[in-house]
């Protein structure tokens, strides 16, 4: 959370786009709650896509399998 907090700091600078400023801003005085709800979504999505990078990283460094299909028709191609 830490992290993503620094990231924040780190935008203050950055041109906004007035409709959206608007909008968070309506919504949060609507629902005091919405910043930590966007936080916990926004760490659960990021963790969610570490995962998935992780997933990609092992299987793309694993080596190729064959299916049933491919095995069968490999051996019937191959002498002996």
């Amino acid at each position: 959370m830490t992290i993503l907090l620094d990231r924040l700091n780190k935008t203050e600078s950055q041109l906004r786009d007035p409709e959206a400023e608007t909008l968070i801003r309506e919504t949060t005085a609507e629902r005091p709650d919405a910043p930590y709800s966007l936080v916990q979504t926004v760490l659960r999505v990021g963790s969610d896509l570490e995962t998935q990078l992780t997933e990609i990283k092992r299987a793309s460094s694993a080596p190729p399998r064959l299916s049933r299909q491919s095995e069968l028709s490999w051996r019937s191609v191959r002498p002996g």
